[in-house]
Protein backbone atom coordinates (compact mmCIF):
# COMPACT_ATOMS: atom_id res chain seq x y z
CA UNK A 1 0.00 0.00 0.00
CA UNK A 2 1.18 3.25 -1.09
CA UNK A 3 1.85 6.10 1.55
CA UNK A 4 -0.97 8.31 -0.19
CA UNK A 5 -3.26 5.82 0.03
CA UNK A 6 -2.57 4.73 3.94
CA UNK A 7 -3.02 8.64 4.58
CA UNK A 8 -6.41 8.72 2.82
CA UNK A 9 -7.04 5.13 4.68
CA UNK A 10 -6.61 6.82 7.68
CA UNK A 11 -8.36 10.31 7.05
CA UNK A 12 -11.50 8.46 5.96
CA UNK A 13 -10.89 6.37 9.14
CA UNK A 14 -10.91 9.55 11.27
CA UNK A 15 -13.85 11.12 9.43
CA UNK A 16 -16.45 7.88 9.87
CA UNK A 17 -15.29 7.33 13.63
CA UNK A 18 -15.49 10.97 14.36
CA UNK A 19 -18.93 11.15 12.53
CA UNK A 20 -20.18 8.13 14.22
CA UNK A 21 -19.27 9.70 17.95
CA UNK A 22 -20.91 12.66 17.43
CA UNK A 23 -23.76 11.42 15.76
CA UNK A 24 -24.29 9.42 18.85
CA UNK A 25 -23.43 11.51 21.61
CA UNK A 26 -25.74 15.00 20.38
CA UNK A 27 -28.81 12.68 19.89
CA UNK A 28 -28.18 11.41 23.17
CA UNK A 29 -27.54 14.68 24.52
CA UNK A 30 -30.25 16.62 22.41
CA UNK A 31 -32.70 13.55 23.57
CA UNK A 32 -31.47 14.49 27.46
CA UNK A 33 -31.71 18.35 27.06
CA UNK A 34 -35.87 18.08 25.55
CA UNK A 35 -37.31 15.24 27.35
CA UNK A 36 -35.06 14.73 30.48
CA UNK A 37 -38.29 12.86 31.83
CA UNK A 38 -38.11 9.87 29.19
CA UNK A 39 -34.23 9.27 29.69
CA UNK A 40 -33.30 6.46 31.84
CA UNK A 41 -32.63 8.04 35.45
CA UNK A 42 -30.01 6.24 36.93
CA UNK A 43 -30.88 7.67 40.32
CA UNK A 44 -30.67 11.09 38.55
CA UNK A 45 -33.47 14.09 38.42
CA UNK A 46 -35.08 15.83 35.35
CA UNK A 47 -32.65 18.91 36.10
CA UNK A 48 -29.55 16.56 36.21
CA UNK A 49 -30.74 14.79 33.16
CA UNK A 50 -30.47 17.91 31.61
CA UNK A 51 -27.06 19.02 33.08
CA UNK A 52 -25.55 15.54 32.26
CA UNK A 53 -27.44 16.68 28.39
CA UNK A 54 -25.49 19.92 28.52
CA UNK A 55 -22.21 18.51 29.59
CA UNK A 56 -22.67 15.86 26.61
CA UNK A 57 -22.52 18.66 24.06
CA UNK A 58 -19.63 20.09 25.25
CA UNK A 59 -17.81 16.65 25.49
CA UNK A 60 -18.60 16.25 21.95
CA UNK A 61 -17.48 20.41 21.12
CA UNK A 62 -14.37 19.18 22.97
CA UNK A 63 -13.67 16.15 21.13
CA UNK A 64 -13.88 17.31 17.90
CA UNK A 65 -11.62 20.94 18.15
CA UNK A 66 -8.09 19.63 17.76
CA UNK A 67 -6.76 21.15 20.55
CA UNK A 68 -9.09 19.47 22.61
CA UNK A 69 -9.90 16.51 21.24
CA UNK A 70 -7.81 14.53 24.06
CA UNK A 71 -10.29 15.96 26.47
CA UNK A 72 -13.08 15.60 24.83
CA UNK A 73 -12.63 11.94 24.32
CA UNK A 74 -11.50 11.08 28.23
CA UNK A 75 -14.45 12.86 28.77
CA UNK A 76 -16.55 10.94 26.74
CA UNK A 77 -15.13 8.08 27.56
CA UNK A 78 -15.93 8.48 31.34
CA UNK A 79 -19.12 8.78 30.59
CA UNK A 80 -19.72 5.66 28.88
CA UNK A 81 -17.73 3.68 31.51
CA UNK A 82 -19.92 5.30 34.32
CA UNK A 83 -23.00 4.28 31.59
CA UNK A 84 -21.57 1.05 31.70
CA UNK A 85 -21.10 0.47 35.37
CA UNK A 86 -25.32 1.45 35.51
CA UNK A 87 -26.09 -1.32 32.42
CA UNK A 88 -24.27 -4.06 34.59
CA UNK A 89 -25.47 -3.00 37.63
CA UNK A 90 -28.65 -3.41 36.42
CA UNK A 91 -28.30 -6.24 34.57
CA UNK A 92 -29.14 -4.40 31.21
CA UNK A 93 -27.44 -5.62 27.98
CA UNK A 94 -24.46 -3.50 27.62
CA UNK A 95 -22.70 -4.64 24.16
CA UNK A 96 -23.27 -1.77 22.46
CA UNK A 97 -21.79 0.85 24.93
CA UNK A 98 -18.62 -0.79 24.94
CA UNK A 99 -18.77 -1.15 21.18
CA UNK A 100 -18.65 3.07 21.75
CA UNK A 101 -15.84 3.14 24.40
CA UNK A 102 -13.75 1.14 21.54
CA UNK A 103 -15.11 3.43 18.88
CA UNK A 104 -13.78 6.61 20.70
CA UNK A 105 -10.65 4.93 21.98
CA UNK A 106 -9.94 3.70 18.02
CA UNK A 107 -10.85 7.24 16.68
CA UNK A 108 -8.57 9.27 19.50
CA UNK A 109 -5.86 6.97 18.59
CA UNK A 110 -6.03 7.80 14.69
CA UNK A 111 -6.35 11.15 15.57
CA UNK A 112 -4.03 11.65 17.38
CA UNK A 113 -1.09 9.07 16.76
CA UNK A 114 1.18 10.28 19.31
CA UNK A 115 0.00 9.13 22.04
CA UNK A 116 1.34 5.85 21.21
CA UNK A 117 4.04 7.26 19.70
CA UNK A 118 7.44 5.92 21.33
CA UNK A 119 8.82 9.27 19.82
CA UNK A 120 8.88 12.44 21.77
Amino acid sequence: MKISQRTSSRQAAIWVTSILITCFFVDNAVNKVISPNEQLKGGLNDVEIVIVGILLLLFVVLFLIRKTGVWGAFFLTFYMVVTLTQHIRHNKPFAGTVGIIVLIVVSVLLRFPKLISRQK
